[in-house]
């Protein structure tokens, strides 16, 4: 499945029936090292409490498993300046409102996928759809 299929399914399956859903983004590294998802495209709502379905890009930025160096690289993208940053659990975030935009949310998400995490290309990754129920 590409990102521009599953932000589709999303928008069809889940904004447009006010579901939440969240799209684990997982790239070839992260796949082989059975490593958790380094970006995630979730329902408004999961992020900020608040009963839009709209699709906003979650990053997670774990000192702990070595996501810092990540955060470093993304403040240096200017895409920090749109973004809004929290502490989920004790671990800095940064999330991205993106609406019913399929294709903004494609172009950040590759922009992010090159500039930050150093994937030239997206071939190989998994988006893994999940149903979070009715909001």
């Amino acid at each position: 499945m590409k990102i521009l299929n599953a932000l589709r399914y999303v928008a069809d399956e889940f904004i447009a029936k006010e579901r939440g859903y969240i799209i684990n983004v997982r790239g070839p590294r992260e796949i082989v090292e059975r490593r958790a998802a380094i970006v995630q495209v979730a329902a408004e709502h999961v992020v900020f409490d608040n009963r839009r379905a709209g699709l906003t890009i979650h990053l997670p930025f774990d000192p702990g498993s070595g996501e810092f160096q990540h955060l470093v690289e993304f403040i240096g993208t200017g895409l920090e300046e749109q973004c809004a940053e929290y502490k989920y659990q004790g671990i800095p975030c940064c999330a991205l409102r993106v609406g019913s935009d399929i294709f903004m949310a494609e172009r950040i998400l590759r922009f992010i996928l090159r500039q930050v995490y150093d994937y030239p290309s997206l071939a190989g990754f998994k988006y893994e759809v999940c149903d979070e129920g009715p909001i």
